[in-house]
């Protein structure tokens, strides 16, 4: 799972910039809602953020990507029918 950082981000529609370890890692498909950056690469970090800033166009889309991803995976309504899909394979299996 990802971390409430990475769901807060991705539900207000701004593209992640995280390592590639971690939830972090999970949250983030690079080049598409995101940026992976290795641990502990500063140079990697300020790049990733330069990169976004200079291409509004990239952030724009990442960022929509990334609220996709949010409203796929961590919206009430999708929550729930995970919920009822677990319940559902737990009876089938009973």
């Amino acid at each position: 799972g990802c971390s409430m950082v990475e769901i807060e981000s991705e539900s207000l529609g701004l593209p992640l910039i995280a390592t590639d370890l971690g939830f972090s890692a999970e949250a983030v498909n690079d080049g598409v809602n995101g940026v992976k950056v290795p641990l502990g690469d500063m140079h990697g970090w300020i790049t990733a953020i330069r990169g976004l800033w200079k291409e509004p166009e990239l952030c724009k889309k990442m960022g929509m990507n990334a609220r996709r991803d949010y409203e796929d995976k961590y919206t009430p309504e999708n929550n729930y029918q995970q919920l009822i899909n677990i319940y559902q394979s737990t009876l089938e299996r009973g």
